[in-house]
């Protein structure tokens, strides 16, 4: 293997990843591999290009987004209790986007 080379293996979660990480440190296989979750090789990327961190928390950003769209359905109940409102449409497309569209 190339010292400048770097084996990338990606794991489901951060679970797997410790399990990984400790067969390969047991077996020393760990010069040149790097084990990642996803969340992890975002962020190796967002760090090698210097991008702006992402937020962790999109709720700011749908709130933002919702207090600047004057002609949603949920613009009424959002005057009265911002939070409340991006708190359930927060909730309603996160729902939306696990479902997978089942």
């Amino acid at each position: 293997m190339k010292p400048d080379h770097t084996s990338l293996l990606l794991t489901p979660d951060a679970s797997a990843g410790r399990r990984c990480r400790q067969i390969v440190a047991e077996r020393g296989l760990g010069l040149g591999v790097k084990i990642l979750t996803w969340p992890e090789l975002m962020e190796e990327v967002r760090l090698a290009y210097l991008l702006p961190p992402i937020a962790d928390d999109w709720a700011d950003t749908i709130k933002q987004a919702i207090s600047e769209m004057t002609g949603g359905f949920w613009h009424r109940s959002f005057e009265v209790d911002p939070n409340g409102t991006t708190s359930v449409v927060t909730a309603a497309l996160e729902e939306a986007i696990r479902s997978g569209g089942k």
